[in-house]
């Protein structure tokens, strides 16, 4: 009837039930016939938990009835059990000390990559700022140097400006007065 796991499991659990009703009914055969079926069930499905609980009634069965002999070999069972189920326990503790060991160094490692990372990414960007801030810098010069000499080849024409109308001015003045001396000549 039972077929998956889910299923034996429950089976199990249902032997080991209906053997304790039987041994609070008094009927000692029904009692040991569930309780070894129950064990081997739970033997079978590796259900370690309930195969516990089925050697502990079996040990608690076989003191009752007065063979000690019987109950000791379950209870050396059920030491071997339990240090099997200890040793378990301690491998999944120390597996998980493990994982969690190994995720804090990936966190750590992680952290000093996103911390060179981000002193790469400030030196790029400062070392972009000083590009352009010297780019900036070169063409404010280039301006500067441009209308600089602009105004020197200004200051250059208007005092050469200044030179031919002061040559044009004495020459008109010369002319004038070789006129003028001219015609005061004539006059005499």
């Amino acid at each position: 009837i039972y077929k998956n796991l889910k299923e034996q499991v429950t089976i199990s659990g249902t032997y080991n039930n209906i053997a304790l009703v039987y041994w609070d009914l008094g009927n000692r055969d029904s009692t040991k016939f569930y309780l070894e079926k129950g064990y081997e069930q739970t033997k079978l499905i590796g259900n370690k938990r309930d195969h516990e609980n089925n050697i502990l009634n079996l040990i608690d069965f076989w003191e009752e009835q007065g063979d000690l002999k019987k109950g000791n070999l379950f209870l050396n069972e059920l030491l071997v059990l339990k240090d099997s189920v200890f040793k378990e326990n301690l491998q999944k503790s120390l597996s998980a000390i493990e994982l969690n060991y190994a995720v804090k160094l990936k966190q750590e490692e992680n952290e000093k990559l996103k911390f060179k990372l981000n002193q790469k990414n400030t030196v790029r960007n400062a070392a972009i700022a000083l590009s352009v801030l010297i780019s900036l810098l070169a063409i404010f010069l280039l301006r500067f140097y441009r209308q600089k000499r602009l105004l020197a080849l200004q200051e250059k024409k208007l005092a050469e400006s200044e030179i031919d109308r002061l040559l044009n001015q004495r020459e008109l003045q010369n002319l004038d007065a070789l006129i003028e001396g001219r015609e005061t000549e004539r006059k005499r």
